[in-house]
Formats: C-alpha cells, structure tokens, sequence
C-alpha cells in the first residue's frame, strides 16, 4: 500500500464504526490480545478490530498510526468515534461505562 491507500485505509475503518481498535496478531501483542478480550467481554459497546497483521501492510500502517496527533508506536491503537484514545491501558482505564459515554455523545 503507498501512503494514500494506508490513509484511507484506516480511515475507512474508521468511518461510521463507534469503537474501533487496530491490533496486531503476529508477531503476538500481549495488549493486543487483552484489547480483544475486552471487546468479546462488552458487546454491548459494538467494537470493531482491524487485524493488521492480515494486510501485508502491518508495518506501514503501524508506522501511519504511531505518526498521527497524541499518538504512539505501541500496540493496540483504540479510536472512540475517529478520535484516537490511546492504548489498551487507556482503554482498560476508562472501562467500558466510559466509552459508552464517549460513544453517546457522537
């Protein structure tokens, strides 16, 4: 992918999805695989994840995402309504109460 297509990659995933969070499988991610537990454990919250390690492009897009405002090059990566929130731990801290309120307001 060049870099228009890694744009408007992550912003398709973005788009019209509340919570979305974009991991990496392989090689493993600890903070990943917690990130996945946490949407399999709130439903109610509608997440999406974008595996990244399935587009042949995990490196590039990784390197987009750790590029943008406020972010970071760790993983995962969690948007609140295209809003980036930071990581897993910052997901975790807000809980899933406070997401759902982040998500209300949109």
């Amino acid at each position: 992918m060049n870099d228009k297509e890694i744009k408007e990659f992550v912003e398709n995933n973005l788009k019209g999805n509340g919570l979305v969070v974009f991991i990496r499988t392989s090689p493993s991610c600890y903070y990943c695989q917690q990130a996945l537990r946490f949407l399999r454990d709130n439903p109610e919250l509608d997440g999406k994840s974008v595996d990244l390690s399935e587009t042949g492009s995990q490196q590039a897009i990784i390197s987009y995402l750790g590029s943008l405002p406020g972010s970071a090059a760790t993983f995962p990566r969690v948007f609140v309504n295209t809003k980036l929130i930071g990581g897993y731990s910052d997901m975790n801290d807000l809980g899933a109460s406070g997401i759902k309120t982040m998500l209300q307001k949109a």
